[in-house]
């Protein structure tokens, strides 16, 4: 499937009632984006607490919408199938893996726990 389509549109002019057609580039519905990878670099044992915020914006982004005509619909994002890894910065060896979890929703549920898994990888 192509990652973009082009869909038509007529602006009317409520004086004149002219139609002024005009095209708009969309992402289709539906599209999947895969794989995609986001990488959280820890480099001292505060940015644990940013790993929580990254969470929160992430569920931000899912209940609203990027780029434009959100209003119809266009923009809305699905997190699915996540899985976090942990790796040891010295060697980038994999410390531990959680998941996978099918919506960023059932991530959510087990935030206190993943938080506190995250801090336990660090701290090796």
């Amino acid at each position: 499937m192509p990652y973009t389509e082009v869909k038509w549109e007529a602006a009317i002019d409520r004086v004149t009632s002219a139609a002024t057609p005009r095209q708009l580039e969309r992402v289709p519905a539906d599209t999947v984006f895969s794989p995609m990878e986001l990488v959280f670099s820890l480099y001292l044992p505060g940015d644990v607490d940013l790993f929580g915020h990254l969470l929160a914006a992430m569920q931000l982004v899912e209940d609203d919408y990027l780029g434009g005509q959100g209003s119809r619909g266009s923009g809305k994002v699905r997190f699915e199938e996540l899985t976090l890894t942990s790796k040891k910065g010295d060697t980038y060896t994999v410390v531990g893996t959680k998941g996978p979890y099918k919506t960023l929703e059932k991530l959510l549920q087990e935030k206190d726990q993943i938080l506190h898994w995250v801090r336990q990888s660090f701290a090796l």
